[in-house]
């Protein structure tokens, strides 16, 4: 038997465990013998450390046990998508920002996951050239990825102008 063995979950969040990763070899002086191991499964709520009993047994009912260190990794990073460019518009106030919808076209991770993005407003100071917008994706274990959004900023409010009403002298 094997001291320890990793599981890596799949895209799905989901990982196996078979005999054959944690046994080396059995065998018995009389028949053949039946191998198992207490834990197979593993998902997203299995992330970390565990302690698999592993199982050896003949036809005459005797029966070998082992432990086996098996840790289980998610190292798949989140799907992330994101507009590769979008306009903002800023208000009256000056300041312009966006939903998230806007720029995340399609984000996911089987073992869950969240967005942010480098920066939420835009003002008139951001009017000329282009703006960087970084979205980052973090999964719950901690993998990242990430995509680059170009901003646009625009000011389409026409000025206010007042004037001293006319008067007769």
């Amino acid at each position: 038997v094997v001291p320890s063995h990793v599981v890596y979950l799949n895209g799905s969040g989901d990982g196996m465990l078979s005999t054959s990763d944690v046994i080396v070899s059995s065998s018995d002086n009389c028949v053949n013998v039946s191998e198992g191991v207490d834990m197979s499964v593993f998902t997203c709520g299995s992330v970390g450390f565990h302690n698999v009993s592993v199982s050896v047994s003949d036809g005459s009912g005797n029966i070998v046990l082992k432990s086996v260190n098996v840790s289980v990794v998610d190292d798949v990073s989140p799907l992330l998508r994101t507009a590769a460019s979008f306009t903002v518009y800023v208000g009256g106030d000056g300041v312009g920002t966006f939903d998230e919808t806007d720029i995340v076209l399609e984000s996911w991770d089987a073992c869950g996951q969240g967005v942010v993005f480098s920066r939420m407003n835009f003002t008139c100071a951001d009017l000329w050239g282009e703006n960087e917008l970084v979205t980052v994706s973090m999964d719950v274990n901690g993998n990242v990825n990430s995509s680059v959004t170009t901003v646009r900023v625009v000011d389409d409010i026409s000025p206010v102008l007042f004037v001293v009403p006319s008067h007769v002298v």
